[in-house]
């Protein structure tokens, strides 16, 4: 029997040449029986009338490739990491953020090759590393927020430090012009008060907030010291093998 026609009920391999059928890799350039576009590949004629109006469908060339496409399509879908709803659970969120890469513990993010600042305490590093857990990133990501924060640090830590330094020499400078002649003698005297009145404590106290070396500070040690009877009542020194005035100003030569 001779096959004239194919339906739309039947499922053709465009790669089997059927006797007697057109070759659907060939265009139909005829009107043939009026129900076909001029133009239009012949296996488009396969699918259903609404199919073929299709440009995406009817640009892929031939059934195989459509059917390549269908099945590369799927699996694509079937790979899709589904985003937690408003409702999700924690197991859930867990699951969705363990696709994407976050590790299960918050101690395996590694950071090897990434310089720490010096103040920053090991204890701060394991809190980072838990809140970079909580948000669900990866190790690349995680790894790049703690560089950029570690340069941030850094950064910051320079800028702290050379902007203390050219303001105790501003602070240097104002005593020097206040105390003239007897600077040396005085930056003593105030050494000699503080380590008597104020003590370790105090002094570390000062230190840390960067008001050690205050020039009110200092004035007001000196007060100290001549109210309570100068070198009367301050005996000894507070420096031994050095000058006293070495803990206020240690760039200043008091030997000059």
């Amino acid at each position: 029997m001779e096959i004239n026609t194919i339906t739309n009920s039947q499922t053709v391999d465009d790669s089997v040449v059927v006797p007697g059928a057109p070759d659907p890799n060939t265009p139909d350039n005829t009107p043939g029986d009026g129900n076909q576009t001029p133009g239009k590949d012949k296996w488009v004629y396969q699918l259903e009338k609404d199919l073929q109006e299709e440009d995406r469908i009817v640009s892929m060339g031939g059934v195989s490739k459509l059917a390549r496409t269908y099945l590369e399509t799927v699996g694509k879908i079937e790979n899709m990491v589904e985003l937690p709803g408003e409702k999700a659970d924690a197991e859930a969120i867990n699951t969705f953020y363990g696709k994407l890469g976050r590790p299960e513990k918050a101690e395996a993010y590694d950071f090897t090759g990434v310089d720490k600042v010096d103040l920053v305490k090991d204890e701060e590093i394991l809190g980072f590393k838990q809140k970079c857990h909580n948000l669900g990133l990866n190790q690349k990501q995680a790894k790049e927020l703690y560089q950029s924060s570690m340069s941030d640090l850094a950064a910051q830590q320079k800028a702290n430090k050379e902007a203390r330094v050219k303001r105790d020499a501003e602070w240097e400078a104002e005593l020097k012009k206040d105390f003239g002649d007897k600077y040396n003698s005085k930056i003593e005297q105030a050494t000699r008060a503080f380590a008597e009145v104020g003590g370790k404590e105090v002094a570390e106290l000062f230190e840390s907030v960067g008001m050690a070396q205050h020039p009110n500070l200092i004035k007001g040690f000196v007060k100290i010291y001549e109210q309570l009877g100068g070198d009367r009542f301050f005996t000894g020194s507070s420096n031994p093998g050095g000058s006293e005035g070495d803990g206020w100003y240690p760039n200043t030569d008091f030997g000059e």
